[in-house]
């Protein structure tokens, strides 16, 4: 029979692989928008809304999660300190990348405009890779840079920018809950079993 800790290990062990799922719902969007574009851009509103919504939803469930693991751990080691470390980078950059493929998805010149100081045929050069771009604006607004450059026009694109600033904001909180748990779970050597080690290394 597979103890607690076994099973605590294994999903741990599987999460990594579990993570990127949450991306299919963008998938699924993207493929209904080559199908049937016209009734895609009348709902993209609605759309946006929901999907920004879904994304804060699970990130925060995702969060819980490792913490729920770590902190009903009984002892943990530090290579399952370093797995939780990567699992929340893994988290982090799961983010950034729904946030940027949802602009890209939702067109990213219909919700942000430039206000910076480029040229025309720098301008154009950065607007030939949009995909890029929207990586760009999203790892901006999710580390809070606020360097004002490309602003959101549309209503939906401020209640993304919002959402995927507050989750960048809570980022440091949460990891440092993360590690001081895990920490926190790791058991102390007793100074009774200390010494009969010692006295057994003795010769």
């Amino acid at each position: 029979m597979m103890g607690a800790g076994a099973s605590k290990r294994i999903r741990l062990k599987y999460l990594p692989f579990l993570l990127p799922l949450v991306m299919l719902p963008l998938l699924a969007k993207w493929i209904w928008s080559r199908n049937y574009d016209s009734v895609f851009q009348k709902l993209s509103p609605a759309i946006l809304g929901l999907d920004v919504l879904y994304i804060f939803i699970i990130r925060f469930i995702v969060l819980d999660l490792i913490l729920f693991l770590v902190s009903r751990s009984e002892r943990t080691s530090r290579f399952a300190l370093l797995a939780i470390v990567f699992l929340y980078l893994e988290v982090t950059l799961i983010t950034i990348a729904y946030f940027g493929f949802l602009y890209d998805l939702f067109g990213l010149f219909n919700l942000f405009r430039f206000a910076g100081n480029l040229t025309p045929a720098e301008l154009q050069q950065i607007e030939a890779h949009p995909l890029i771009l929207s990586f760009y604006i999203s790892v901006q607004n999710f580390t809070t840079l606020g360097l004002g450059d490309w602003l959101p026009q549309t209503l939906g694109a401020m209640i993304a920018v919002s959402f995927e600033a507050v989750l960048g904001f809570v980022q440091a909180g949460v990891f440092v809950a993360i590690a001081v748990t895990a920490h926190q779970s790791r058991a102390p050597v007793s100074p009774v079993s200390k010494t009969a080690d010692d006295r057994h290394s003795r010769p």
